[in-house]
């Protein structure tokens, strides 16, 4: 559960920034064209990528501090942050 919770926290925060580009993008110019529409999938497919490959570096660094270390106090908190 928490991690479909994650996920689509992940998942509206591109679709609002795609949105939101898109939006200011499409009121500067004065015309509506399926070129906005590419740039709005191309947009929000490197904004979601970009947030996706984020996540496995943090979560594999993560991991392999979790893996490698003992007895070290605080070891939970990285897994928190």
């Amino acid at each position: 559960m928490v991690m479909i919770v994650f996920y689509l926290g992940h998942y509206l925060d591109a679709v609002v920034v795609t949105m939101y580009n898109t939006m200011t993008t499409i009121a500067a110019t004065k015309g509506f064209t399926v070129k906005h529409v590419l740039m709005a999938i191309l947009s929000f497919i490197t904004v979601s990528g970009g947030g996706i490959i984020i996540g496995l570096v943090f979560g594999a660094f993560t991991s392999m501090v979790t893996k490698f270390t003992s007895q070290v106090r605080g070891k939970s908190d990285l897994c928190d942050i």
